[in-house]
């Protein structure tokens, strides 16, 4: 990708680097980005630097959004995870209009595409580019199970998973190869809930659906620390991370990640979380509920 821009916007005024729209897109082709590829993106903007303020939000929000369109081309795609809890908070979720809590990028994203959603208001996303229909549509009710967006993004094997400002908060693929792998500290959980799409004929728009979520064994605890997964990839040479301003931006291809959580998990299936299996061992099990962890809760069955 070649970034030809005469008069490149400045996007972030950091402590010790600044980035403008020509080093950002630098950043992305040093990370190996080329037309045709399919990105899944997640951010934490703040720890880049200062946004510049003399631009308004949505050209700070869209000049990003662009480079990326730009690195992939017309045969690449673009996912931004728009994760929402409606149904854990027992509120509607409207596939067009719901907000995302995923951040400021994100939402910009799903603003600009909001037909593009897919229906899992938990893990739900919005994809644009040739694929788009692969990622959003005719997903199961398992947010992180087979047939999820999870499960297509590690089958797909060359998507690459982008992290703007930093790896070890935007691990939610790892719940995926938790949820395949089995482990301990968590379970399948339904939560019921009203779906709203404005696509859908009259009559039909509003409709209700049964989701499993791998949740967390509460009683137990389970904290993350995904720094050492994050030292693991690092060494074996499969993240690839590169200064962006006064943070990082990093890379890593489905399959590498996909494989790199299994063979950690396999060796010690706490390795992700802070906790370790003597102390899973140890804690009481009559303080735990009854889960009958792994048996996959029956959902009807609805994609749209």
């Amino acid at each position: 990708m070649n970034h030809t821009q005469k008069n490149p916007l400045l996007l972030f005024n950091g402590e010790h680097n600044d980035v403008a729209t020509d080093s950002f897109a630098n950043a992305l082709q040093s990370l190996g980005i080329q037309s045709g590829d399919t990105l899944f993106i997640s951010s934490r903007m703040y720890v880049v630097g200062r946004p510049n303020r003399s631009v308004t939000r949505e050209i700070f929000l869209d000049s990003i959004i662009d480079l990326f369109f730009e690195a992939v081309g017309p045969e690449g795609t673009l996912i931004f995870p728009t994760y929402t809890s409606t149904f854990v908070a027992r509120k509607p979720f409207h596939l067009q209009n719901t907000p995302t809590q995923t951040g400021a990028l994100n939402e910009r994203f799903r603003q600009r595409y909001p037909l593009q959603r897919s229906s899992c208001p938990l893990a739900s996303v919005v994809a644009v580019g040739k694929e788009v229909d692969f990622y959003t549509k005719n997903l199961s009710d398992s947010c992180f199970g087979e047939g999820s967006v999870f499960d297509r993004l590690r089958t797909k094997k060359d998507a690459k998973f982008i992290f703007i400002g930093g790896f070890v908060e935007f691990m939610t693929f790892a719940h995926h190869i938790e949820c395949l792998m089995k482990v301990p500290y968590r379970y399948d959980k339904v939560f019921k809930g009203t779906i709203i799409d404005e696509r859908l004929p009259e009559g039909q728009k509003e409709y209700q659906r049964d989701l499993i979520f791998f949740v967390r064994d509460l009683s137990f605890g389970a904290d993350y620390d995904h720094g050492p997964m994050r030292d693991y990839l690092l060494e074996k040479g499969l993240l690839v991370q590169k200064q962006l301003g006064d943070s990082t931006i990093s890379m890593i291809r489905s399959l590498d990640l996909s494989n790199g959580i299994t063979e950690l998990l396999k060796k010690d299936p706490f390795f992700l979380i802070r906790q370790t299996k003597e102390d899973w061992e140890k804690s009481a099990k009559d303080e735990r509920p009854n889960y009958q962890l792994h048996q996959r809760a029956q959902a009807p069955q609805r994609s749209v």
